[in-house]
């Protein structure tokens, strides 16, 4: 896809082009690991060890502006076991705030460009059932580990997503669940729970 672009886009003749993997990822293969028990995550972030997570994945303000009207509805969409994390994009953080308390917990807004950054979103991912949101690269980085990726595909996002090159290729390879309203991700999710973890070897 990469090679496409390169020669499309950019006009950079084939001879000039050598496949080296995609640098910004490389780490999510082999230099991450887990930096904490499930129990120990879980009691740092105030969750109940035994019961399944579900990691909500920020947007940048630029693509998903305001989207902390989804986070309510998801909540009251989602059985009560269900725990919800968010992970704002570190540049959309402020919006979230506004949300009345115990919706979800709120997680650290550094990025991941630091080390300490990097290391917090692959443990949120890896502590998670599963990730859902509209758009982000994270999606690309939680479909690396393993873990499911539901997409929110509501009214007013379809640029957002449309646009975005990532976000195409993962429809493309046919990674991503996809929830055409906020009370069709319970289903999705219940069935990944109950071990129908439908697109598991499209991830791989």
């Amino acid at each position: 896809a990469q090679v496409k672009e390169a020669l499309e886009h950019h006009g950079v003749g084939p001879e000039r082009i050598k496949i080296t993997g995609a640098y910004i990822f490389d780490k999510w293969f082999s230099g991450l690991h887990p930096s904490s028990s499930r129990r120990d995550f879980c009691r740092k972030y105030n969750l109940r060890e035994k019961d399944p997570i579900l990691l909500y994945l920020g947007t940048s303000r630029q693509l998903g502006g305001d989207e902390s009207w989804i986070l309510p509805k998801l909540r009251k969409a989602l059985d009560a076991r269900v725990q919800i994390l968010l992970k704002p994009h570190p540049r959309n953080y402020e919006n979230y705030k506004k949300v009345r308390p115990g919706v979800f917990t709120l997680l650290p807004s550094r990025g991941a460009d630091t080390e300490e950054g990097l290391q917090d979103l692959y443990d949120f991912i890896y502590h998670s059932a599963a990730v859902t949101g509209i758009n982000t690269s994270a999606m690309v980085e939680a479909a690396i580990i393993g873990k499911p990726v539901i997409s929110l595909l509501l009214k007013g996002y379809e640029k957002t997503q449309a646009q975005t090159e990532h976000f195409k290729q993962l429809l493309d390879e046919d990674v991503l669940y996809l929830a055409e309203t906020i009370e069709a991700l319970p289903q999705l999710l219940s069935d990944i729970l109950d071990g129908r973890d439908l697109k598991k070897e499209k991830r791989e």
